[in-house]
């Protein structure tokens, strides 16, 4: 084998530095014509310099290894035709297998990813306001006396629930609480330390600690707002929210039984007539028939299970697919005071009624017109359409010995709710909404594929159905324009109202000729209002 034949293919397991032997190395020096020699690094140019060409070769080897990643490295060595002797060059490089990165280039980068990570973490926890609140308490600087207040510190607005409550500051009973949204001067209080008092029965008395100027290690009220008036009246605004487990379990009942009475006060009632189908969880195919003319009334249900338990639709709120409103469970009710403020711009009188949303699912009763019992609890969507509960407006009030509740309607701020919105807030068209939103194939047209864009309207009487008022959306290629599809959700179906509806929605149930004047009666009420 000859080992400085670089064309040479070898073993890898057999190979063997040339100099690597037991015995001694005997050197014979050999007359090499330069036509035998083929150099595997050749010059570009192949000069002649004082007579004489020079060949060189690069020979690498791979030694017996101990350790991974250990090489050996032969020497080159430089052969002259005009030479009997054989003489070492310079080493060559070594192949470097150390880490692509210094010790100090990797302590950075552990150093930088660390600091990005808690920064990512305290950014998290500090979006949540009670670990934000303690991170407050536990890295703010001591106060001193002296310090200077900021503009706004030591001035503070109340928003207690319920609203027939008292403020105590430091034990004495403030007369008037000034309204923020009248823009009334806020309390302002002396340097120090101060204990508020929330006094609102049957509910306890809750407290809070604040200081002028703020120590916010120690003070208990929660300082995450912080407002400015249309007069530039800026302060603090302190909140002492109530829910319905916060009563002693036998006013929680007596509250959770006025609601119920008042739901059932507002219960609609429309005529079934003949032949006209109804949702039912018992019938062949979903739907039941109406042999004779029956009464239906729509229930409005109290839910105050678990949050975890049921869902709400999603129309009213973002984040109320849980049946919350602004961080709050809507199973022991929200407080919601805006949702029945005077419209925007105009300040509302001060009220004496705690204002909420709760929590009810819907069902219809069906009865003959003599009260025989035909169908119970039956539901308002079709099966198949996962039911969810929604959230309804209560007005709730204290005489100081029993609950009283009422659920008005027509008390909702026009300003706040609109459009499906505040279809959402009636119970006539809540449903109809739900529906739609949980059945894809009311959000296409077959066989075009066009997207569908729904709007609402209801009957005055609630019972009598919703009609949802049905185009094509732009931006395809040529939508058509055509006349609006009507569909008629009534008695927890949807009915197909008119010929747009039916070639939209083939398998809908076609509605018949009463059904489809009352569904063109209450899409053009729709329109004058536009």
């Amino acid at each position: 084998m000859n080992p400085w034949n670089p064309q040479h293919e070898r073993d890898d397991d057999d190979w063997s530095h040339p100099y690597e032997s037991d015995e001694e190395l005997e050197i014979e020096i050999v007359d090499i014509d330069d036509e035998d020699i083929l150099p595997v690094q050749q010059s570009e140019e192949q000069g002649k310099q004082k007579g004489q060409e020079e060949y060189k070769e690069t020979i690498w080897s791979v030694g017996s290894v101990g350790n991974l990643g250990e090489t050996q490295q032969t020497e080159q060595t430089e052969f002259s035709e005009h030479s009997d002797e054989v003489r070492p060059m310079k080493k060559s490089t070594r192949v470097s297998l150390s880490p692509r990165f210094s010790i100090r280039q990797r302590r950075g980068q552990l150093v930088f990813t660390v600091g990005f990570a808690s920064l990512l973490l305290i950014v998290l926890l500090g979006s949540y306001a009670p670990t934000r609140q303690t991170l407050v308490r536990t890295f703010s600087p001591p106060v001193t006396p002296t310090s200077m207040l900021t503009p706004g510190t030591d001035r503070f607005y109340i928003a207690g629930e319920p609203p027939w409550g008292h403020l105590y500051v430091d034990g004495k009973r403030v007369t008037h609480l000034p309204d923020p949204i009248r823009s009334e001067p806020p309390l302002q209080l002396s340097r120090g330390k101060h204990m508020l008092t929330w006094v609102a029965a049957p509910f306890p008395p809750r407290s809070c600690t604040v200081s002028v100027p703020p120590d916010f290690r120690v003070d208990s009220c929660d300082f995450n707002s912080f407002i400015q008036t249309t007069t530039l009246h800026s302060a603090w605004l302190f909140s002492f929210p109530v829910t319905l487990i916060d009563l002693p379990s036998n006013s929680q009942s007596a509250l959770m039984q006025a609601a119920q009475q008042a739901l059932d006060a507002n219960a609609p009632s429309e005529t079934v007539r003949v032949g006209e189908v109804y949702a039912s969880n018992t019938a062949k195919n979903s739907l039941g028939v109406a042999k004779e003319p029956l009464t239906a009334t729509l229930k409005y249900q109290l839910d105050t299970m678990d949050m975890a338990v049921s869902t709400c639709s999603q129309v009213l709120v973002i984040d109320n697919s849980d049946c919350a409103y602004e961080g709050q469970d809507c199973h022991l009710f929200c407080t919601a005071p805006q949702l029945f403020s005077a419209p925007f711009g105009e300040a509302s009188a001060p009220s004496q009624m705690w204002d909420v949303l709760a929590v009810v699912s819907y069902r219809w009763d069906y009865k003959t017109l003599n009260g025989k019992v035909v169908a119970a609890n039956q539901p308002d969507q079709p099966q198949g359409v996962t039911p969810q509960n929604h959230l309804i407006p209560l007005q709730i009030s204290w005489d100081g010995s029993q609950w009283h509740a009422v659920s008005n309607f027509s008390q909702l701020d026009p300003g706040v709710f609109s459009g499906d919105v505040a279809m959402e807030m009636g119970p006539a068209c809540a449903s109809a909404i739900s529906n739609v939103a949980g059945d894809k194939s009311l959000a296409r047209v077959l066989p075009s594929y066009y997207l569908t864009s729904w709007v609402y309207n209801s009957a005055d009487n609630f019972a009598a159905g919703c009609v949802g008022i049905v185009t094509l959306q732009g931006g395809m290629p040529q939508t058509p324009q055509q006349t609006p599809a009507y569909c008629l959700h009534r008695f927890g179906v949807f009915l197909a109202a008119n010929k747009i509806a039916q070639e939209y929605f083939p398998k809908m149930p076609v509605a018949d000729s009463y059904e489809q004047e009352l569904a063109r009666q209450i899409a053009d009420a729709y329109v004058q209002t536009q």
